[in-house]
């Protein structure tokens, strides 16, 4: 198919859907396409749309969101096995569980979620059926091009394809190569951003609006580029890969409890999950592992967040008439854990922080199951207080920016607290080895000595509390330099798009005016009509820009409270060292 080198002007203005603000969840690596998502179903009005690969959804649920919103009657589908891949990882049943809970009452009148893997879904679609295929499966180079060769025959004379990480070049990724293939052979064109998105255009009699806009895009990929990349930044930062301020994050979580043998690691196929009604609050799970030969360890995961929990109390039941029932000792049973174990007031409880978004720990429970039928299943309960789960952005980069910091504060605390010098050490050694007589023994541990000792302990304890009370101050300083830096990010970014704006609106003009000139009249008004929006535009940047700095406001107060409970933990853990 060639475009022509007239094809009728292409008016964004038009379509103001691209403005529409999504709720997310991660991964979020397609999330900076969602506003052309939006435009590609405005442009083409599918009859049928095919997703091959949906993860937790935020691709589908912008193309569903966008076929509501215009009030069409395309029928969606997603493909997917929900079990993940090499690329995306494997991960457990909440994924599959979680996009139904939002997506049936939301779209389940035109959309269904078909779980299975590609090839089986075929026979689901009659030939030249499809008007818009997303493809994002895995992504090797022998696996996009199976999955597009396959499904083009599905596709009908109205099809657009679209190809996710197109500028992904490591990890074995090849859908770039595959695309540069296609670009020999359709009309393409390609978003940089968010890994990169293809755009080909497969059928012979696609939509006038949307060949308006590959043949606009194509005259003026840094214009087109530049202002969908801006677009994107308004949604998910470029900087650390999270959803911007303002973005609706979905707070559906799940606990995971995963499970494995004496010599395996954990991976997502030895992996069950529970969707948690809420992230506050005490919970009782029940989870079943599927044989109880396969559990000799569990690792408990609450969520995956940064927060504050205590796991209250772990209980096991393979259905065997003495049954082993709740574990008493479970902190002695405690092998590794990705945070920081705290007291609670429950002795067989364990408290557990974490800044990052992996908190969890790993207990042995072979000789609990030895009198287990290996092959029957293990019910495992969990009673689990989330006491704080850190949900929002802004709060999660914060809050990675000072695990680092409140690292080297352990370190240097840990240090300082030690009693007892490498040269105390040797003494001590070597007194073990060589004891002293009885008398010398009585002649050295007076209460003058004791005295000494606790006054020099008591010294280092203080010296090492005026240490927390120093990096805690540092704590706060570094709080609100990262608030600042946050705006002033922010800042950046609406700048750039104003900047996109601006050349986008002279490009329009310049273009109008050659056609005044040399083909048409009458188009003043076009360019009336599209500066009165491009104006709509930069008032609505403006409002974004006020709301922002209110947010960032909330978050500060926000991130005050959270740093006062993270002193008052970091003494807590202190105070354990020094009774160690």
């Amino acid at each position: 198919m060639n475009l022509d080198l007239y094809t009728p002007k292409f008016h964004l203005e038009q379509h103001p859907i691209v403005l529409m603000r999504p709720s997310v969840r991660p991964p979020y690596s397609w999330v900076g396409h969602i506003p052309f998502a939006y435009l590609a179903v405005d442009l083409l009005r599918p009859r049928s749309f095919v997703e091959l690969g949906t993860d937790s959804g935020n691709s589908y649920l912008a193309f569903c969101k966008a076929v509501r919103t215009l009030g069409l009657t395309t029928r969606c589908t997603a493909v997917d096995s929900w079990k993940g891949d090499e690329h995306t990882g494997r991960y457990g049943e909440d994924v599959y569980v979680t996009l139904r809970a939002v997506h049936d009452p939301l779209y389940g009148e035109f959309s269904r979620l078909l779980r299975t893997r590609f090839d089986d879904a075929l026979p689901e679609f009659a030939d030249a059926s499809i008007d818009l295929l997303h493809i994002d499966g895995l992504h090797t180079y022998e696996a996009v091009r199976h999955d597009f060769e396959s499904w083009l025959p599905k596709l009908s004379e109205r099809a657009i394809v679209l190809l996710h990480d197109t500028n992904v070049h490591e990890r074995e990724f090849g859908v770039w190569k595959f695309f540069d293939e296609l670009h020999t052979r359709y009309p393409s064109f390609e978003f940089r951003h968010g890994n990169g998105l293809g755009i080909v255009v497969v059928g012979s009699e696609v939509p006038a609006p949307f060949l308006q806009f590959v043949h606009a895009a194509q005259a003026e990929p840094d214009t087109y580029r530049s202002f969908f990349e801006a677009l994107a930044g308004t949604l998910v930062s470029a900087e650390d890969g999270l959803p911007a301020n303002g973005v609706d994050v979905g707070t559906t979580a799940a606990a995971r409890l995963y499970y494995r043998k004496a010599g395996e690691t954990f991976d997502e196929s030895r992996a069950v999950s529970q969707v948690l009604p809420s992230t506050e609050g005490v919970f009782d799970l029940e989870l079943v592992v599927p044989r109880a030969g396969d559990a000799d360890f569990l690792r408990i995961d609450p969520v995956d967040l940064p927060g504050v929990f205590e796991i209250v109390s772990v209980t096991l039941d393979c259905g065997n008439s003495g049954e082993p029932g709740a574990i008493d000792n479970l902190r002695e049973r405690i092998g590794q854990a990705n945070g920081d174990l705290l007291q609670t007031e429950i002795v067989s409880g364990v408290g557990l922080s974490s800044f990052g978004n992996d908190p969890n720990l790993e207990i042995k429970i072979d000789d609990l199951l030895a009198s287990c039928d290996a092959n029957k299943p293990v019910n495992v309960g969990l009673r689990i207080r989330y006491e704080a789960v850190v949900v929002d952005p802004p709060s999660r980069r914060l809050l990675l920016t000072q695990a680092a910091v409140l690292a080297n504060l352990r370190e240097s605390a840990t240090n300082r607290i030690d009693p007892l010098s490498s040269a105390d050490l040797a003494t001590g050694a070597q007194s073990r080895a060589n004891p002293p007589s009885a008398p010398h023994l009585r002649e050295t541990m007076t209460a003058e000595s004791i005295a000494q000792l606790e006054e020099r302990l008591e010294g280092r304890l203080r010296e090492a509390m005026q240490t927390l009370h120093s990096d805690v101050q540092t704590i706060r300083e570094r709080i609100e330099r990262s608030g600042e830096e946050m705006e002033a990010n922010w800042e950046r970014r609406h700048a750039s798009f104003e900047r996109a704006l601006a050349q986008l609106r002279n490009d329009i003009r310049t273009f109008d005016d050659f056609l005044r000139d040399n083909f048409v009249s009458g188009q003043d008004k076009h360019y009336e009509n599209l500066d009165t929006t491009l104006r709509s535009l930069q008032s609505y940047l403006d409002e974004q820009a006020d709301r922002t700095r209110q947010e960032m406001q909330q978050h500060r107060q926000r991130l005050g409270q959270i740093e006062e409970k993270l002193g008052r933990l970091e003494n807590r853990s202190l105070w354990s060292m020094i009774k160690s």
